[in-house]
């Protein structure tokens, strides 16, 4: 047999490496449950009190329309034609990609994708977006922070040193992206002006810079849309854990939340399963939640969150090649 080519060769990897987290994904979650209780666990969910989780709906549809609202302002900054509702549609279904495809950058990708082949402006549509996830991070994490520091629980000294770590490398990053001195630099010496990469990672820079430009008001909206955002969100995971009947207030579930969106970022398993159980096995312990309400309540979020997410993103996308097919 000859060697495989460079696109063969990629395909083998990414079967390689979606393999192994698959079967990470599976040990990991194996675990959980063996550990936890998988009856314990199904009785506490069939048992829920579901009037707590009616406004998951609801909430999920203001939380991202406040996300629609911020890259909306973004990608008319840069002179990118969209609509709100386009950019809703847009993120719902990244949103389904997110869960369905293996790796949290899949929604993103397809976000991009989405964005861009429609001006025909790739590299506006990418510094869009990452612009756009640095701000709504640091506001997930500065009110999961802030929260934590209100009620100070016990035996979590780990929980507050994580959200500060990563919070203040965000912040700096978010700072540095837009700032014209640093972009400046980077221009001036590092040798990207020669070849069609130099040229996109040009524009890409020159694309970022321009936030540099938004006017006070407009800051003043970004931040408004992405504190409303994850305050949603929060009160999201709030009703799930009271439809389990955990002993977490409106606050706890705040700083609850951000790590366990954090654990779901980590490239281990396919949308964080056993991972975010796991973390929330040991955020919620101290807290005088039992393993087995913890990796409950961990599955329904998920459910209620990115499942749902998902779902109403595959509505979109199946009304959009319907109409696609009707067109042709």
């Amino acid at each position: 047999m000859g060697a495989l080519s460079r696109g063969e060769s990629k395909t083998v990897r990414g079967i390689f490496w979606l393999t192994l987290r698959v079967l990470a994904s599976v040990i990991l979650l194996g675990l959980v449950l063996h550990f936890a209780g998988a009856d314990r666990i199904v009785a506490l969910i069939t048992e829920l009190n579901g009037l707590y989780l009616l406004p998951a709906i609801p909430l999920v549809l203001a939380f991202k329309w406040f996300a629609a609202l911020r890259l909306k302002l973004l990608v008319s900054h840069l002179g990118m034609t969209f609509t709100t509702w386009q950019v809703n549609r847009i993120n719902f279904i990244s949103a389904f990609y997110s869960l369905m495809l293996p790796g949290y950058m899949a929604g993103g990708a397809v976000r991009w994708y989405m964005l861009s082949r429609v001006n025909q402006m790739p590299a506006q549509a990418l510094a869009s977006i990452v612009y756009d996830r640095l701000g709504d991070t640091i506001a997930l994490l500065g009110l999961g922070l802030f929260a934590y520091v209100l009620i100070l629980p016990p035996e979590s000294g780990a929980a507050r040193l994580t959200l500060s770590m990563v919070l203040f490398g965000l912040v700096v990053g978010y700072v540095l992206c837009a700032n014209v001195h640093v972009i400046a630099l980077i221009k001036r010496w590092m040798p990207l002006s020669n070849g069609r990469i130099g040229a996109s990672l040009i524009k890409l820079m020159s694309a970022f810079q321009s936030f540099a430009d938004l006017r006070l008001v407009e800051h003043f909206w970004l931040w408004f849309w992405a504190i409303a955002s994850n305050l949603l969100n929060g009160l999201l995971v709030f009703c799930v854990a009271q439809s389990l009947g955990l002993p977490l207030t409106y606050l706890d579930t705040l700083w609850v939340a951000a790590l366990w969106i954090l654990a779901g970022m980590l490239p281990i398993s396919i949308s964080g399963l056993g991972v975010r159980e796991g973390a929330t096995i040991v955020m919620l312990l101290p807290l005088g939640v039992e393993t087995a309400e913890a990796v409950g309540f961990s599955l329904l979020l998920l459910v209620s969150r990115d499942v749902v997410l998902a779902g109403i993103g595959g509505i979109f996308l199946a009304t959009t090649r319907g109409a696609q097919r009707a067109e042709a």
